[in-house]
């Protein structure tokens, strides 16, 4: 059938509409016009006059946007029959719409039709035209302050052109007159106050002739939902222009509130405005209006800000801190920079710091003149976030005033005092490896004094770094020659002895860091000074005849002299008169004593002591000494007391007595006065030669057997120490010396030794050991005194038998072990010692002793106390190491006398629980045992309420809990034993220990313990269920004894009673 077309069926007959909603029918329309740009088929044309420049119109046919369709509709919009604005896109279900902006005042023609030829029918258009914002552009931009505002971009129907930032359909802000370095933020963040519908973009300009070329910043999506945030610093005084719109060209358009802020740039931007800050403090600070960063600064400090420290002075410690160890704080990652001027220079040394503590940073500088100093707080580059307030800690601290030995503070001694080097700037150099020191002089030392410098903590001092110390004589030769140097030598610190010389002298200490590590700190120094005046012969102690007690243990060494002895102390008698004695005597026969082996010299000048003396004496008596000389004119007589060998000194006892010649007797007096007589001999000149003669021939052979005694006395006794520390190699065979054997400290009466010598039984002829020598302590010398063999021993034909149970690697602790020593000789008296050494140092309490049977043989004996490893060494005085071995003792039997036993947290106990018994378990000698245990338990209860079943006794029998238990090993001697008791209550614990057979257990040295067991949770909840029967059973008592007679009577009260008992109270049931 035929078919009315439509009058709009083609663009040139459109029909003229206003914006809003009308009819469309599709049914009647002819094909498609040839020649459009859109797919639109079966279409109708409408035409929108005068649509004004920069106005947005939307088409649809979309039920959400007001319209409908009954088919698959498609839109388009045209500038010109020939010219299309814009094709349009479906909704669902059918509809379709389209959007189009111009950019010139036009008509805009309207095509409505299908998808295809297939679709037609009908439907409502909805039409709408929306003006253009007024600030479309950057030209157009709305003015604006800082605050909040509202902005919709839908209307926003172009694209600047050829801006810095890609905005998408933007509108624009202009914020006029911003000062030059303030920082301009805008956000539509919601975590600012701020809110967007859609995928936004901002720039920032501050010209828009430029904004093609140059944008102050540009951002683009960077909140967490749509919004975005931006914000630039100004860099001279203008207006700045905000561009807003979308990231995407498609979905371009929306709406929010922005926020904008201004915050003009801190007073203290730049170097030249650098704020002066009164050191030392705490100063808080903020960069967050931080806009600039300097240009051509040392150190990289973003978005700065300067202070000022004025009249820094020469060699003080600057700290500069925003750590929290120092006391500063910071909410982001910042840097430090240093500097002497505003041009820049940097200075050497810490100018530069980084983050060092979390977000904060530490500067250390030490200044090397008077001056001001300029320092730059900021952000770290590359790190987020680089703004932020906090505060910075600032520290000048001066130099200490002693900080080089010619300005050394003066000690009064002895003392204890605080030090502290970590403002020492000024590394002095000095002999002594001591770095970043402080000086000390102690004045007026008196000569041989002992002086103790020490950092250490046994000596009561302290430190929390590597100390080193120096001693010197003077400040010119601090740098050659020091008296003494020490570095930690006791943990971190350090401990010195020095004695000084025959001179009152000054002292000059130096303390630091030990140079290896080159550290400061602080710490505590205890200094003593101990006159000893008589360590040299001009500083001798005045005496007369008597008794008088010395020690050198203090002394400071051998001093040369003709006698050759060490650890040396002086005594003078003075005033003896021509053919006096002096004697003085170490020998116990006399009164004397000594703990170590002696030298006894006396000399009549100190000027000649290297050269001559009177008399020299070693050995008289044992180890000891005692020398008798006469003076042939008026003079002092200066007595020398010291070592033997070079690990001889100790204490001790010398008698002294002084001998007047006798008077002489003549032939003339005058008034009762004797007169010497002064008349010549007569004899003829040759006599008196021959005479002479004889008297020099005596004398020769005088020296000769002096030197000859003196050598053999020597040879006898060499100076070779005891073998202690690491074992020896073997001597070569013979009877020299070895070389290279440690020197080892002669024991003391206070001390009891392992390394016990030679004993043997009386022999005729011996001297006995001095008075006053503990038994252990006599020397090896004194027991063979007068019996030196004179064939040499040879230890390469010496043997060693070894008795049970030595031979074992393993041996028990507490019983005596023996071996025999075979020599090559046919008699005794050889000087050998017996030591024994646990961890390669000489054990102490060690029951050792060697039997000379005055054969050439020898038996060993020693008994060790302790458990572990221990090294058995027999040496010879001269020869060296003749026997070694290495041996393990075990700990000894369990003694219950020596064990205890300790409950873990006896306050908290319950029945039915377990609880933990600690068992401290050793040896009757306390060596810890390590091995197996064997423990037996007892427990029984104190009290239990008593309860009458019928016939059966009032009184429970008290319950006793029998266990032998494993123990577990804890730690060294600590056993551990797991308990659980039922009922609850009191009880009384014994603990018995035992080898192998229960029944011959042994209490320990504190059983019994009493505990106490609370009632277990779960019994605490029955008791509540519990008591709420005894109400009712005492009815039942009431009625029973009324109704059913005495014998119900009885049974209810008994049941009465077990649940009382149950409840462990005590419950009145009248």
């Amino acid at each position: 059938p035929w078919c009315r077309a439509p009058p709009n069926r083609n663009c040139s007959a459109s029909i003229a509409v206003t914006p809003g909603t009308g009819p469309v029918d599709t049914t009647n329309c002819p094909p498609t016009m040839p020649n459009t740009n859109c797919n639109v088929v079966l279409d109708l044309w409408y035409v929108l006059r005068a649509v004004p420049a920069y106005a947005t119109v939307t088409v649809s046919m979309c039920s959400s946007q007001g319209g409908w369709s009954s088919f698959q509709s498609a839109v388009a919009l045209y500038t010109s029959c020939t010219n299309s604005l814009q094709c349009g896109s479906t909704c669902s279900p059918l509809g379709s719409s389209v959007t189009g902006s111009l950019t010139t005042t036009s008509d805009v023609y309207i095509q409505v039709g299908g998808q295809s030829n297939s679709y037609s029918g009908s439907g409502e258009m909805a039409i709408s035209v929306s003006p253009a914002p007024t600030n479309r552009n950057c030209s157009l931009a709305t003015e604006i302050v800082a605050g909040s505002y509202s902005f919709n971009t839908g209307n926003a129907s172009t694209t600047t052109p050829n801006s810095d930032c890609t905005v998408y359909r933007d509108i624009w802000f202009v914020l006029p007159a911003v000062p030059a370095r303030a920082t301009v933020t805008v956000t539509t963040c919601s975590a600012d106050g701020a809110s967007s519908n859609f995928q936004m973009a901002m720039g920032l300009y501050q010209s828009c002739a430029t904004m093609s070329q140059t944008s102050m910043a540009c951002s683009s999506g960077a909140c967490s939902s749509y919004g975005t945030r931006i914000s630039a610093a100004t860099q001279q005084d203008g207006d700045v222009y905000i561009q807003i719109g979308g990231n995407q060209q498609g979905y371009a358009t929306g709406s929010g509130i922005m926020v904008v802020t201004v915050t003009e740039a801190p007073s203290n931007w730049n170097c030249t405005l650098a704020t002066p800050l009164a050191w030392p403090g705490l100063f808080p600070f903020s960069t967050l209006s931080a806009s600039t960063t300097t240009k051509n600064a040392a150190c990289a400090v973003n978005s700065d800000i300067w202070f000022l420290l004025p009249a820094v002075p020469a060699r003080a410690t600057v700290v500069l801190s925003t750590c929290q160890d120092d006391g500063g704080s910071t909410t982001f990652y910042t840097s430090f920079g240093l500097y002497q001027n505003c041009s820049m220079v940097p200075l050497s040394g810490l100018e530069c710091a980084t983050p060092a503590c979390s977000y904060g940073s530490r500067l250390q500088f030490v200044a090397t003149s008077t001056a001001d100093l300029y320092f730059q707080l900021g952000g770290t580059a590359f790190y987020s976030p680089s703004k932020g307030t906090g505060v910075v800690s600032v520290t000048v601290t001066p130099e200490p005033d002693n900080y080089d030995c010619p300005h050394a503070a003066a000690v009064a001694y002895p003392a204890t005092f605080d030090f502290n080097t970590t403002t020492v700037s000024t590394n002095v150099a000095a002999d002594c490896s001591v770095a970043w020191s402080i000086w000390f002089v102690l004045k007026d030392v008196p000569p041989f004094s002992s002086i103790l410098v020490s950092t250490c903590s046994q000596d009561g001092g302290d430190c929390n770094f590597y100390v080193g110390l120096g001693l010197y004589s003077s400040c010119s030769t601090a740098t050659q020659t020091s008296l003494q140097c020490a570095a930690n030598n006791c943990g971190y610190g350090a401990r010195m002895t020095y004695t000084t010389g025959g001179n009152q002298t000054d002292v000059y200490l130096q303390i630091g860091g030990y140079s290896l590590y080159s550290r400061r700190g602080s710490g505590t120094v205890v200094i003593s000074v101990a006159a000893t005046p008589n360590y040299a012969c001009g500083t001798a102690t005045a005496l007369t005849s008597g008794t008088v007690n010395f020690t050198t243990t203090n002394a400071p060494g051998s001093s040369v002299s003709n006698c050759g002895a060490y650890w040396n102390i002086w005594y003078v008698v003075r005033n003896v008169p021509a053919g006096g004695n002096v004697s003085a005597s170490l020998c116990a026969q006399n009164g004397g004593s000594a703990t170590f082996n002696t030298m006894v010299g006396m000399y009549n000048s100190c000027s000649t002591i290297q050269q001559t003396s009177l008399g020299c004496s070693s050995g008289s008596c044992g180890s000891l000494s005692a020398l008798t000389v006469s003076v042939t004119s008026p003079s002092d007589v200066y007595v020398q007391i010291g070592g033997l060998r070079s690990v001889d000194k100790g204490t001790g006892r010398m008698v002294v007595s002084v001998a007047l010649p006798p008077q002489p007797t003549s032939s003339t007096s005058s008034g009762g006065i004797v007169v010497p007589s002064t008349s010549k001999a007569s004899e003829p000149w040759w006599v008196w030669l021959l005479v002479a003669l004889g008297g020099m021939f005596f004398a020769v052979v005088v020296v000769a057997l002096v030197l000859f005694y003196r050598r053999s006395r020597r040879n006898a006794g060499q100076g070779y120490p005891p073998l202690l520390g690491d074992y020896v190699q073997l001597a070569p065979e013979g009877d020299g010396p070895t070389a290279g054997l440690a020197e080892a400290p002669t024991a003391t009466t206070n001390s009891a030794p392992s390394d016990t010598v030679v004993t043997q039984a009386p022999t005729a002829g011996l001297e006995a050991a001095p008075a006053g020598l503990a038994e252990d302590q006599t020397s090896s010398d004194t027991s063979v005194a007068g019996k030196r063999a004179t064939a040499p021993l040879k230890v390469s034909e010496c043997r060693v038998e070894v008795m049970h149970p030595l031979q074992n690697e393993t041996v028990p602790t507490g019983q005596e072990f023996a071996f025999r020593l075979i020599t090559n000789r046919s008699n005794g008296g050889e000087p050998l010692r017996l030591t024994i050494f646990r961890n390669f140092v000489p054990a102490t309490n060690v029951d050792a002793r060697i039997e000379d049977h005055d054969n050439g043989t020898y038996t060993a004996r020693f008994t060790v106390t302790f458990a572990g490893a221990f090294q058995i060494l027999l040496a010879h005085e001269r020869v060296g190491s003749i026997f070694s071995a290495d041996r393990i003792a075990l700990e000894g039997p369990l003694d219950p006398a020596s064990c205890t036993a300790t409950v873990l947290a006896p306050e908290s106990l319950s029945a039915s629980e377990d609880f933990a018994v600690l068992l401290h378990a050793s040896d009757r000698w306390g060596n810890p045992i390590t091995t197996t245990c064997n423990f037996l338990f007892r427990f029984a209860r104190l009290t239990e309420p008593a309860i009458t079943f019928s016939s059966i006794d009032d009184s429970l029998p008290l319950s006793q809990h029998r266990q032998i238990q494993p123990a577990r090993l804890t730690a060294a001697g600590q056993w551990e034993v797991l308990c659980n008791i039922a009922p609850w209550g009191q009880y009384r614990m014994e603990v018995l220990v035992f080898d192998r057979d229960p029944a011959s257990a042994i209490a320990i040295q504190n059983s019994p313990i009493d505990l106490t067991l609370s009632r277990p949770p779960k019994h605490r909840d029955e008791a509540q269920r519990i008591r709420k029967l005894i109400p009712k059973l005492l009815q039942q008592q009431e009625y029973d004894s009324d109704k059913r007679g005495e014998t119900a009577a009885k049974n209810a009260e008994t049941q009465i009673r077990i649940l009382k008992y149950l409840l462990g109270e005590d419950y009145n049931v009248d």
